[in-house]
């Protein structure tokens, strides 16, 4: 009897081999600070229920715990665990049982019972994310479960969805590397046998030409290193994903495979970890995968140079035309060849605006020039070309295929302000266009500021006025005017809340402040925002004034004076000068920040409903939004007038109503056509 009291038998030791998540044999335990126990990938599972980075509960004793670094590895192991499972096995040993020891979840067959009232676990508490029995859903009346029997298909069929999901990116991640191992012996193949004819073709004329075929060599074995380099980058991704992926695969499909209850358990956690996955960009285009062929091709035409009698390399290109245009009117540049008389080579030569307006259309012209000195002298290449859209362009110059050092050169196009009137393009799709502002990635922030309340929103789009996002945690309220910071905080007015909001890069919501009020720090419908450095300037057009806030929005100061009454808008220059507009007044006033003064006021009989203003650095000039006249006015900073375009109506150029006025990172300027419902772009 003695003896049968010292067999240890799976049935003792059961309760302290099973986790009490999973309600499988621990795997690889944990210790948690409070010092409950659990399998590693249940911790993990468990903290990935609640999103990265934030603590979760310990299901036994509700103790809030943050993974170390993210990672369940930092956990102390329980060791005392791992030795009760070795005495079970060996008491299993002893009953003949190794086939119920099986990998996975298959090693010992789950008992769902409930510790406390030892009966079947049959519910699920979505809000505890735990298996509880019918005597504990009386302490969760409150919360949302359900029975596992009745649910458990439904989950299984949603998880088995994702396992199907990651198994295609996985194949598709497996197709990618295959690409890219062809790719790889395409590359070093043409790099070989460009750089033979190279050799052979070089041995002809090894006296005259050894220097250049040791510089061809050189660019052929960098470009190759370059290439094969960012392929092995991309298989080393692609290997390190497709690991990851066959992990995570393998988890599902045996989460699948388990009960209902298991299924219940693991499956928010799996899901978390699956999207995260799926979030991954992991497709390759083996039309982006690098390519030899253009640049080793041209390298080998070097054959014929070589059985020529003469020989051209053209390396230098100089004049204005590479660097400064105008729009409408003729500029040029000059090719210099390296060496004397030579065949003429195939020059192609392009111009690329910054903004694709569809019409962009430039026609390259050229001469070629021998310069005094008799037939020895070296030729010289003329180009010259009249742009046709302002802005910075690229000037991209190839000879005989293969782009000329230097290329693309970046050309700045400017324009004189009496062409401006015709727009390049027309945004639609907007619903009142009120304020604009662009951030540092240059994406557009727009205002729409509707008398319908729900219509409101900021938004922020790419330059085709394609959405991109939307601002969250708080709807401004009749929105107007919008700025952005150097760390792309916007900073947004809101006329009808009568206060100013701050949301952060994201789009999250960060701080309002104001009320209705003639206080610091009240505003009486405020429109125009401007931010200079680390100060933010709102335009308190009711109470006539400027408030200044810092980046946190917390107040600095007011401007008050006859300059801003009925203040709409402000805009800064590049010496940090303030130019004030109202809608009372025909008239910009100037402001100086630093002496904290007025400067001057311009006062002109075009202006008659100023409503907004910009600076364009490019032409140092002030364009200012006059909806009064349905029109766009232009002055330098000295106050003098330039011109003006636009008028009352609905065509492309046309007004009705213009209000927020921006200038872009490449020069082109975007209005705010408020009852048209677009911004159109000069």
């Amino acid at each position: 009897m003695a003896a049968d009291e010292d067999v240890v038998t799976v049935q003792d030791l059961e309760e302290e081999i099973i986790c009490p998540v999973c309600h499988n044999e621990f795997d690889d335990p944990r210790f948690l600070p409070c010092h409950h126990y659990y399998c590693k990938r249940c911790i993990l599972m468990l903290a990935n229920a609640e999103g990265e980075g934030k603590p979760f509960s310990c299901p036994e004793c509700s103790t809030s715990t943050v993974l170390p670094q993210g990672s369940p590895n930092g956990l102390p192991p329980a060791f005392v665990v791992n030795r009760v499972k070795e005495r079970v096995k060996q008491a299993m040993d002893a009953q003949q049982q190794k086939d119920s020891l099986s990998s996975g979840f298959d090693r010992l067959t789950p008992q769902y019972v409930c510790r406390k009232h030892k009966i079947a676990l049959k519910m699920f508490c979505n809000d505890c994310n735990r298996l509880i029995c019918p005597e504990c859903a009386l302490s969760h009346k409150t919360h949302g479960f359900e029975y596992v029997k009745e649910g458990g298909p439904n989950r299984r069929e949603a998880l088995r969805g994702v396992g199907a999901e990651l198994r295609g990116v996985r194949d598709a991640s497996r197709g990618a590397l295959t690409e890219i191992a062809r790719r790889r012996e395409e590359v070093v193949g043409q790099a070989k046998a460009v750089s033979d004819d190279v050799t052979k073709a070089f041995d002809e004329m090894r006296k005259i030409l050894q220097r250049r075929e040791d510089e061809l060599l050189d660019t052929i074995r960098n470009l190759t290193e370059q290439k094969v380099a960012s392929l092995g980058a991309q298989e080393e991704e692609a290997r390190a994903g497709e690991a990851k992926l066959d992990e995570l695969v393998a988890l599902v499909e045996d989460t699948c495979k388990a009960g209902d209850e298991h299924v219940f358990i693991m499956r928010k956690g799996l899901v978390a970890l699956a999207q995260r996955e799926l979030d991954v960009p992991r497709f390759y285009n083996p039309a982006e995968i690098p390519n030899l062929s253009a640049e080793l091709n041209c390298i080998a035409n070097i054959r014929s140079i070589c059985h020529s009698k003469t020989k051209v390399f053209l390396k230098k290109v100089y004049g204005v035309g590479i660097s400064k245009a105008e729009v409408g009117k003729t500029a040029s540049f000059a090719i210099l060849p390296s060496d004397s008389d030579g065949p003429n080579p195939k020059i192609n030569i392009s111009l690329v605006s910054a903004l694709d307006s569809g019409n962009n259309t430039t026609t390259f012209s050229f001469s070629k020039v021998v310069k005094v000195g008799g037939p020895q002298a070296k030729p010289t290449y003329e180009a010259s070309y009249q742009p046709i859209v302002r802005g910075y362009h690229k000037l991209n110059v190839e000879i005989d295929g293969v782009p000329i050092e230097g290329s693309p050169f970046h050309v700045q196009v400017s324009i004189s302000p009496t062409l401006l009137g015709k727009p390049v393009r027309v945004l639609k799709g907007f619903n009142k266009p009120y304020g604009i502002a662009f951030n540092s990635a240059q994406e557009m922030v727009v205002s729409e500021s509707h008398f319908i309340y729900e219509t409101n929103q900021v938004t922020v789009r790419d330059k085709s006025g394609a959405k991109l996002r939307d601002l969250k945690g708080h709807k401004p309220c009749h929105p107007q005017g919008v700025a952005v910071d150097n760390e792309d905080n916007i900073y947004v007015s809101e006329n009808g809340g009568h206060c100013v909001s701050k949301f952060n890069r994201d789009g999250q919501f960060v701080k309002v402040v104001g009320r209705q009020g003639k206080q610091n720090a009240e505003f009486n419908a405020p429109r125009g925002v401007l931010v200079v450095k680390d100060e933010v300037y709102v335009c308190d057009s009711s109470n006539d004034r400027v408030q200044v806030y810092d980046r946190d929005l917390n107040f600095l100061r007011s401007i008050c004076g006859p300059e801003t009454k009925g203040v709409t808008d402000i805009t800064a220059d590049s010496s940090g000068q303030l130019h004030i507009i109202s809608n009372n007044a025909s008239a910009i006033q100037v402001y100086d920040s630093v002496k904290q003064a007025p400067a001057q006021s311009i006062q002109h009989p075009h202006l008659s409903k100023p409503s907004g203003i910009c600076f364009d650095p490019m032409l140092m000039l002030l364009y200012v939004a006059d909806s009064g006249n349905n029109c766009i006015c232009i002055f330098r900073l000295d106050g003098s007038f330039v011109a003006k375009f636009g008028k009352e109506g609905g065509v492309d150029g046309d007004f009705k109503f213009p209000y927020g006025i921006v200038t872009d990172s490449d020069g082109f300027v975007y209005i705010c056509d408020y009852l048209n419902n677009r911004i159109e772009v000069f």
